[in-house]
């Protein structure tokens, strides 16, 4: 009966440890829920951060494609601008280059009339420095004419140069 006895507290010893392993190893599964729980939730919050930084991306990108687009359109606006500015320059430069051809041809008349006007004070016996004052006086006024009008064609070849530079600073200004 003892060594029965025995055997049966052996028995009941060795369940016992066997129980208590199992609820070891069920408090370490526990625990490992518990974890894989809290992993979860971690992995949630940044699948929802993630999901934020991403549309925040994408809002970005809305708004980079956004000024892009301005800036097309900008830049666009610009050069048919600049092409309306250089057309109407062209057509001054060739009213100015006329307006020039018809002034020379004036002179050119009237350095002829002049001299006509000479041949017939030659006859009239006009003085030397009377002459001579009416041509100075012509000369001066040919000098001044050509002058402005070398000014203004200047000017205007000034004008319808445009760098790239030019280009640059406008677009960033009107910004």
């Amino acid at each position: 009966s003892k060594v029965l006895e025995k055997s049966l507290l052996d028995e009941k010893t060795s369940q016992q440890i066997c129980i208590d392993d199992k609820l070891d190893e069920i408090k370490q599964l526990t625990s490992n829920i518990e974890s894989i729980g809290n992993l979860s939730g971690k992995i949630q919050a940044l699948e929802r951060d993630y999901e934020e930084l991403v549309k925040e991306k994408a809002d970005d990108l809305e708004k980079f494609k956004a000024i892009k687009s301005k800036a097309e359109i900008e830049m666009k606006t610009f050069l048919q601008e600049k092409n309306k500015l250089k057309l109407s320059l062209e057509r001054q430069y060739e009213v100015n280059e006329n307006e020039l051809l018809e002034r020379k041809n004036k002179y050119i008349n009237q350095i002829a009339e002049i001299k006509k006007r000479l041949e017939i004070s030659n006859t009239k016996r006009e003085t030397l420095a009377e002459k001579l004052s009416r041509y100075l006086n012509i000369q001066e006024t040919l000098k001044k004419d050509c002058a402005h009008c070398e000014r203004t064609m200047t000017g205007i070849k000034k004008a319808l140069s445009v760098t790239k530079r030019d280009i640059y600073n406008a677009l960033f200004q009107e910004k």
